[in-house]
This record gives structure tokens, sequence and C-alpha cells, in this order.
């Protein structure tokens, strides 16, 4: 009777998922307005940065967490500087621990 070898390695896929969750922001586009929602399995910092299409920082804000759970972050639009952003495409990055998370996000002014 042959033997059957096994030829792949099975990954990890989906076990940083499984502590960090970052979900697609709404609504998207925005104009006034939009919420990155994001869910964490234990207490931890996250750190949100915002970068427009030339990969300049253009936002970026950090939250403490004293427990899991679901949360967000409303982006009104504005840079840190406290000047508005211009309408177009920009990529938001969540950092938990050793995980980071990004998406995309249209401004429409």
């Amino acid at each position: 009777m042959a033997q059957k070898q096994s030829t792949g390695v099975k990954g990890n896929e989906g076990l940083s998922a499984k502590k960090f969750t970052l979900f697609q922001n709404y609504p998207n586009p925005f104009n006034l307005e939009t919420k990155i929602n994001y869910s964490i399995c234990t207490s931890g910092k996250v750190h949100l940065q915002i970068f427009d299409v030339t990969g300049q920082k253009v936002y970026e804000t950090s939250r403490e967490h004293s427990t899991a759970g679901i949360f967000y972050i409303t982006w009104k639009g504005f840079k840190s500087d406290g000047n508005s952003a211009v309408s177009g495409i920009y990529l938001f990055q969540l950092k938990f621990n050793n995980s980071i998370q990004s998406r995309k996000l249209v401004l429409f002014k």
C-alpha cells in the first residue's frame, strides 16, 4: 500500500484578524465625516494614520483601550495641522500590537 505524502504547509492565515479587525469606513465616499470601525479582542493601544496618494501622512491619532470590543474613530476630513484635506483618495492604516491593516477611503467635497 502506497503512503501519502504531505506537499503543503498550513499557514496561520486569519490569526491576526481574529485579534484585530479593521472594517471599511462608512460612509465611503464621504463629505463631512466618516467613521472608521475596528474591533480588538484584548486591551491595548491602536494607532490610526491617514495618508494621501503620494504617501504623505495627513492625519494621525492614538487610542488606549482598557477592554476588548468594537470601537470607531471619526475623521472629519481635516489634517493634523487643522487645515482641510482636499478631495481625493486616501489610505488609512490602523496598528494594533504587531499587526497593521489598511483600507482605502474617498473624500469628496
